[in-house]
């Protein structure tokens, strides 16, 4: 009985250890997409910044007031990014989800959080980044409906063409 209790108590440790590690991966991943995105999407877009939440939010409030849940969209998102597309030099904002194993969630996500600044007559590009995609995701990215990166391979460049 002894044995089995503490073997019970290591797979409750193994457990939450896998929870933190799998925490700690995304926020590192979070992290590098972050730093390195004018290296990750710079083959399409050049002056790729990190953009400010609350000027964000100004500049979209200025056209149209955010309901509480375009507001909950924006706060949520891993990263925005203005950039310029590197053959037009058109702006745009990136608007990018995170995640270690990229599905359709992620994709989902990234489209309603753009969608709020396309509502205000902005371009923005939905996009997802990981370090794996399930097939769901990367045939949304072959369909043009997001970019997806992945290990620093762009997937979905065709909807930086679309009329966003």
């Amino acid at each position: 009985l002894q044995l089995s209790k503490r073997v019970s108590r290591l797979e409750e440790k193994y457990d939450r250890l896998v929870e933190e590690v799998a925490s700690l991966k995304g926020i590192v991943l979070e992290l590098k997409y972050r730093d390195r995105a004018a290296s990750i999407f710079g083959r399409y877009l050049r002056k790729v910044q990190l953009a400010s939440i609350d000027d964000l939010i100004d500049t979209l409030e200025a056209i149209k007031p955010l309901s509480e849940e375009e507001l909950e969209e924006l706060l949520r998102a891993d990263a925005i990014f203005t950039a310029v597309r590197a053959t037009t030099r058109e702006p745009l904002y990136l608007v990018l989800e995170v995640s270690y194993a990229v599905d359709r969630g992620d994709v989902g996500r990234a489209i309603q959080r753009a969608r709020v600044f396309q509502e205000r007559g902005f371009k923005a590009v939905p996009a997802v980044g990981g370090e794996q995609a399930t097939e769901g995701a990367k045939a949304a990215a072959e369909r043009g409906e997001v970019l997806l990166a992945l290990d620093g391979v762009i997937r979905g460049a065709a909807i930086l063409d679309r009329t966003l």
